[in-house]
């Protein structure tokens, strides 16, 4: 059945490589997943939008929609992508109804900030970026409330979230 993986969490989370690790373990079992990453699909086609709420907001709006044409095509999807706010989660369930799971990368902020590998964090604590989503005090992450799984690269293997990942899509995508 076809799916739609919503990876959320702060940048740094390890999002985008383990949902390149579960595409790559699933294609090896025969399983195509694609993946619309965030940063990616935002330089491609949404280059326009800034990182205001109101257009963090519309670039999740708009990636929910590709999700709603994949869907139409049978397609399942991973989405690493940073959805900091639950208006946007929100919009992107209904939008996306019995095809939607969320997948929240609970990476303690600390975690985040010691790997930094974007060097972002370093960045907003040298003002450098200003409303960094979660270093912010005007721009924190909402944590979700009830996702449908949960990550905590902190705590686990990255060996360990990928099995888990794998596991869980590969169970959703067979659930009819």
């Amino acid at each position: 059945m076809t799916k739609i993986f919503w990876f959320t969490g702060l940048s740094g989370a390890g999002k985008t490589t383990l949902a390149t690790a579960v595409a790559a373990e699933l294609k090896t079992a025969g399983t195509t997943l694609r993946i619309l990453d965030g940063d990616d699909v935002r330089e491609k086609w949404h280059g326009h939008l800034g990182f205001s709420r109101m257009d963090i907001l519309e670039n999740n709006r708009l990636i929910a929609e590709m999700c709603v044409e994949a869907v139409e095509n049978a397609e399942s999807v991973l989405v690493p992508i940073i959805s900091p706010y639950e208006e946007g989660r929100v919009f992107a369930r209904e939008r996306l109804g019995g095809a939607f799971r969320l997948i929240y990368f609970d990476a303690p902020l600390s975690y985040v900030e010691n790997s930094d590998v974007k060097g972002l964090y370093a960045k907003a604590r040298s003002g450098v970026i200003n409303d960094m989503i979660g270093v912010s005090a005007s721009n924190p992450y909402q944590v979700p409330a009830n996702p449908d799984l949960t990550i905590d690269i902190s705590k686990e293997s990255e060996a360990q979230s990928v099995a888990r990942l794998v596991n869980y899509v590969v169970t959703e995508i067979n659930d009819r």
